[in-house]
């Protein structure tokens, strides 16, 4: 019987092996890093959020002049001192004046403008809402709110319609 030597195990296709799996488990984690940021963009791609209303606000109109940029006129059945309140506990900046500068009885009302700013996955969306009283007594209001989606995520202000 001769003597069977051990045969020597191939050490480079062994530490090869190792290397491949390792260069595919990162590959992995990156593609899922990418892939978990880049999902909360096509989210607000897809499905920006909207300026926060008023769940019993009813949607009058709704324009959009080009994409990113959206203007819905709601009738809202609280006064406008509501208005305020509400847009203030949304972390809103908001002004007011009076309705109109006659001596008409409805210009003793004021009206409201507030701007806010939401931040997601990098992308600024801006909103801003004025707010006008309906009618004498003013129960209700109606809201113009603009809304636009700054994809460079560096605007600070709302600029006006084109």
């Amino acid at each position: 019987m001769p003597d069977q030597q051990p045969q020597p195990t191939d050490l480079g296709s062994t530490s090869r092996k190792w290397m491949w799996l390792g260069l595919l488990i990162v590959a992995v984690l990156v593609a899922i890093v990418i892939a978990w940021r880049g999902a909360g963009l096509f989210l607000v791609m897809v499905a920006p959020p909207n300026a926060p209303i008023p769940s019993d606000a009813q949607e009058i109109s709704h324009e959009s002049p080009y994409d990113g940029r959206d203007t819905w006129t709601y009738i809202v059945p609280h006064d406008v001192p509501y208005s305020l309140d509400f847009y203030k506990s949304e972390s809103a900046t908001c002004d007011t004046a009076p309705a109109c500068s006659s001596s008409a009885p409805e210009c003793g009302q004021l009206k409201v403008q507030c701007l806010g700013t939401i931040m997601v996955s990098g992308v600024n969306i801006l909103w801003q809402v004025d707010i006008v009283p309906i009618g004498i007594a003013g129960q209700e209001s109606e809201w113009t709110l603009q809304r636009l989606i700054d994809w460079s995520g560096t605007a600070d202000t709302l600029p006006e319609l084109p």
